[in-house]
């Protein structure tokens, strides 16, 4: 997992840049909440609101640094903490409250997650092995892991139908599989782009705005300024990421935009995630919060 960068090159096309450029324009900035959620929990449990936010930032270099240390393990566990961030917002309803079973709350979990960070790799395998090439993995060894990934998310979607079906509530197995035809028949970075920057983001930032009660239609002076940081992080990412040939607009090897994108996706997805799933989420569900107000993720 532990590999040297290797030279290699692809051509992406416009639609893929344009996918690639909205869900750092659209999809990074809900994200700039955080400041907000960690000025809020850090009131609320009496901590010292700087060491947060400098174990925030910490967490963001290391993870950064570890991502072009280590590709292919930094990828897995992108995956990984992705299909819980995705799968935990029951995006569909499909029951992870804390009445419900502790399996059921996983499988739901995973199905839906597993959606985008299993299912759509595996139907588009010839595309999305590219990407991991690009990313310096070994493609190889995300595969296999990516099939284990795929038989789990598959009992996992059993056990969710099985219980939904038993439950008289067959209208929700509706949208599976007209989702698991999107991802088939759409490119995956389309559908990826769509999913992140429409759906989860878009969802993330108007219960965020609601939860920190914002008056007006715009957010705090902070959201806008993490929002510029992050996007100059991605920039610096991938600096010197464009270059013009006869052929078109190629992307170079190292750096480059796809992996200034997810470069930067993975090293702010791992404390975001902290934030949201774990510090923020843990307050407001000890303060009686409906499940609407408390689940961010989706």
């Amino acid at each position: 997992m532990f590999k040297k960068f290797i030279q290699v090159t692809i051509l992406l096309s416009d639609l893929e840049i344009i996918c690639l450029l909205a869900i750092a324009v659209f999809g990074v900035p809900h994200g700039a909440y955080d400041y907000e959620f960690i000025k809020t929990a850090t009131k609320e449990r009496g901590s010292n609101f700087a060491l947060m936010i400098a174990a925030y930032l910490t967490l963001v270099i290391l993870s950064l640094i570890l991502w072009f240390l280590a590709p292919t393990f930094s990828i897995l566990i992108f995956l990984l903490i992705s299909t819980y961030h995705f799968g935990a917002a029951d995006a569909l309803n499909y029951g992870i409250k804390s009445e419900n079973l502790k399996h059921l709350k996983i499988c739901s979990t995973i199905m839906q997650g597993g959606l985008i960070t299993v299912l759509l790799p595996l139907l588009h395998w010839a595309t999305i092995s590219e990407y991991f090439r690009e990313l310096q993995s070994d493609h190889g060894t995300l595969l296999n892991c990516l099939m284990l990934g795929g038989l789990v998310w598959a009992i996992s979607a059993l056990v969710v139908f099985v219980n939904l079906f038993k439950s008289k509530q067959r209208e929700k197995l509706i949208p599976i599989p007209l989702i698991c035809l999107s991802v088939w028949v759409m490119e995956p970075l389309v559908f990826f782009a769509l999913f992140f920057c429409c759906s989860h983001s878009w969802s993330h930032y108007k219960k965020s705005h609601r939860r920190l009660s914002f008056e007006g239609v715009f957010p705090s002076a902070s959201f806008f300024a993490i929002t510029v940081l992050a996007w100059v992080l991605i920039a610096i990412v991938g600096l010197g990421l464009l270059s013009v040939s006869d052929e078109g607009l190629q992307l170079t090897s190292n750096p480059n935009l796809l992996r200034g994108v997810f470069a930067s996706l993975f090293a702010l997805t791992v404390p975001h995630i902290l934030v949201v799933d774990f510090l923020i989420f843990s307050i407001w569900r000890t303060e009686g919060s409906t499940p609407e107000d408390s689940v961010l993720t989706t």
